[in-house]
């Protein structure tokens, strides 16, 4: 606790530099806080400093933003195994129907030279340790068209690793973790499914169920992934 017997900081005010010829110097000044350090916002800086100030400030902005997991991204890639041409594309959200911001849901998608020209691995993500049941599990509705699918998988996974199936990157939360299977779909869904007027999903669990509002537009939301993984490895939608 704070003793109150103590004396308040004295407030200093900045004294102003005079050069040689009598004006006053104002280059010198510097702000100071509570504590009488500098604030160091870069105000005291003279222009052609605080330029550099605030392009080193954006710079690193990018960086750390280029680290993080981009949901929706997707990356080609060349196997240095058997030099197989490898696209995937990071699960992106599907949300609840009218709440942008409660998304239980990631789907992603992932397609290799050596697959059936037809066929494309769909990764369903959701969050937590929910176990997805057995069977058909995964189901679309596509304008009252209701399409389900099996996973390949036969146990829930419970966490993607690294690997040609995602962009390369972990992200599932460790205090939460997440349940994961894969699918396999085709060309004639994946375009049946992005020009739909309307489209959901559902996710059944062991205990449950999770479903969610496939979004056409946010750069984060899995549809317009989906349009632009489509036309990389099909071309553009007729």
């Amino acid at each position: 606790m704070a003793n109150s017997s103590l004396p308040s900081p004295l407030k200093l005010t900045p004294m102003r530099l005079r050069g040689n010829d009598g004006r006053e110097n104002g280059n010198d000044r510097r702000e100071a806080g509570n504590d009488g350090r500098d604030t160091g916002n870069g105000k005291h800086l003279p222009p052609w400093r605080r330029v550099i100030h605030k392009s080193f400030i954006s710079v690193m902005i990018l960086f750390i933003a280029g680290c993080a997991v981009v949901p929706g991204v997707i990356q080609e890639s060349i196997s240095s195994f058997d030099g197989a041409k490898e696209i995937a594309m990071e699960p992106a959200f599907v949300c609840r129907e009218g709440a942008r911001t409660t998304c239980y849901i990631r789907l992603g998608l992932f397609k290799r030279s050596t697959m059936n020209p037809e066929s494309v691995m769909l990764l369903a993500v959701v969050d937590g340790a929910n176990p997805i049941s057995e069977g058909e599990s995964l189901h679309f509705d596509m304008d009252g068209e209701i399409v389900s699918f099996a996973s390949i998988d036969g146990k829930t996974r419970y966490g993607i690793g690294t690997g040609p199936h995602t962009t390369g990157t972990t992200f599932c939360k460790p205090s939460q973790g997440c349940s994961v299977k894969r699918y396999m779909v085709d060309q004639s869904f994946l375009k049946r499914l992005i020009t739909a007027h309307r489209a959901a999903v559902r996710v059944s669990l062991k205990k449950g169920y999770v479903q969610g509002e496939l979004m056409k537009k946010g750069e984060t939301m899995a549809l317009p992934a989906f349009r632009q993984f489509y036309t990389r490895v099909y071309g553009p939608v007729e």
